[in-house]
């Protein structure tokens, strides 16, 4: 009886060490991991990103919203790099990243130049924190005909 206890702990103690991993690889955009910020807690939630709806679209050029949710004050100081990740829609590329600069406020807007006319693109905001690579869901825009 006592070694089929401690043959069901070691099996339930490997599960739960393969589910905590499989939490830690996650690349969701709101998910947990180790951080340096936390050095008690071995796994923390992390901030999350979101992708707004497009301000302005012309053109050659798109301004774009994002927004960083943080779950406390704390995690601003592992924010990295923030901005969009953007590509053609439907093609094969890989996405471009520009970033929005040094963090002012969790909401920020990037003004993205140089695109085709009458084009689709996907988008999607980004957030290295912590060494930590978040993204959020894509959305699409389509730019004008004409300036």
């Amino acid at each position: 009886m006592i070694r089929h206890l401690g043959i069901t702990s070691l099996l339930v103690g490997s599960f739960l060490m393969v589910f905590l991993d499989m939490i830690d690889s996650s690349s969701s955009c709101h998910g947990s991991h180790r951080s340096s910020h936390y050095p008690d807690e071995p796994y923390v939630l992390t901030p999350k990103v979101e992708a707004a709806d497009t301000i302005a679209v012309g053109a050659t050029w798109a301004e774009l919203n994002g927004l960083i949710v943080l779950n406390d004050s704390t995690e601003i100081e592992g924010i990295q790099d923030f901005g969009f990740e953007y590509k053609e829609s439907g093609g094969k590329d890989t996405f471009q990243k520009i970033s929005a600069g040094s963090f002012q406020t969790t909401s920020y807007s990037v003004k993205i130049n140089g695109l085709k006319p009458s084009t689709a693109y996907l988008y999607r905001a980004y957030l290295l924190w912590d060494n930590y690579s978040l993204v959020s869901s894509s959305k699409t825009f389509t730019t004008e005909d004409k300036e």
